[in-house]
């Protein structure tokens, strides 16, 4: 019986690290993507007390570099909080994601949208809502005027100013705003891909995950500024990644080798008998 311990314990072992080299490659293959966190498999003893198990995947939510882009509709958070975005809403339902890849586009209507379609949101004078709704450039979409807009940005503080074809501004009050998102948990979220985040209220979102001017404007109540024509890069460290894939590499063999002398311990025993 105890040989039989010993295997189980082995093979938890290398069941539970090779979750670690899939979480290590997956980092590394992410070393170039646009706002990734990294992920770290962390281990604890079994229920039976024999064996390693797989305890939590622990995201690093640490800012990773920003790099200028020079693209007005690419946004990036230097210091604390997120971009929420929601799905275009189907039959009155949405689902709202955090995030912190600001690869956004403008699209045909004037709405801010990630890659996967979903509107970045904010403030907006002219929707009747008001707050926690799409962000959008509304002329010429609304002036009426023949007038179109000849360029825009986002400054830190969220607002999407815009200049006008005849060169005029649009005001201060008439702008939308991007605002950001902060949680007392981040490490409660929940990766779903394509950098997003879900299991927004276990996180503990301000305000219950409603935006407001009153808590959400970037560079307040301990959020971070924007910073538009620019992106956050992955914060995956490729020297800490090579480190760990040597120590997991090394565990694996160790544990691998424990098999290979448990098996050839139980067939000395079973040779010994038929002798």
């Amino acid at each position: 019986m105890a040989y039989l311990g010993t295997l189980t314990s082995a093979t938890s072992a290398l069941q539970s690290f090779s979750a670690g080299l899939n979480d290590v490659g997956n980092n590394i293959a992410n070393v170039n993507t646009t706002g990734y966190k990294s992920t770290t498999a962390s281990y604890s003893n079994t229920f039976s007390g024999l064996g390693v198990q797989v305890a939590a995947q622990n995201v690093d939510l640490t800012q990773g570099a920003l790099t200028t882009t020079g693209v007005p509709s690419q946004l990036a958070i230097s210091g604390n909080g997120y971009f929420l975005v929601q799905t275009v809403p189907q039959s009155g339902v949405s689902q709202t994601f955090a995030t912190r890849d600001g690869t956004f586009t403008v699209d045909p209507s004037g709405y801010f949208v990630s890659p996967q379609g979903y509107r970045l949101l904010g403030t907006d004078p002219q929707n009747n809502s008001g707050v926690n709704v799409p962000v959008m450039i509304h002329s010429p979409f609304g002036t009426g005027s023949g007038l179109s807009v000849a360029s825009f940005a986002v400054d830190a503080n969220g607002f999407i100013t815009q200049t006008l074809s005849d060169g005029s501004k649009v005001p201060q009050i008439s702008l939308p705003q991007v605002l950001l998102m902060k949680f007392t948990t981040p490490q409660a979220l929940q990766s779903v891909g394509n950098n997003l985040f879900a299991n927004l209220i276990a996180a503990g979102p301000t305000n219950s995950g409603n935006l407001t001017t009153a808590n959400n404007v970037p560079n307040t109540n301990g959020l971070g500024t924007v910073v538009g024509g620019a992106l956050e890069n992955s914060n995956v460290d490729l020297t800490s990644q090579f480190t760990n894939l040597i120590t997991l590499q090394r565990s694996f063999d160790a544990n691998a080798h424990v098999i290979t002398t448990t098996d050839g311990i139980m067939q000395t025993i079973v040779d010994l008998k038929r002798s």
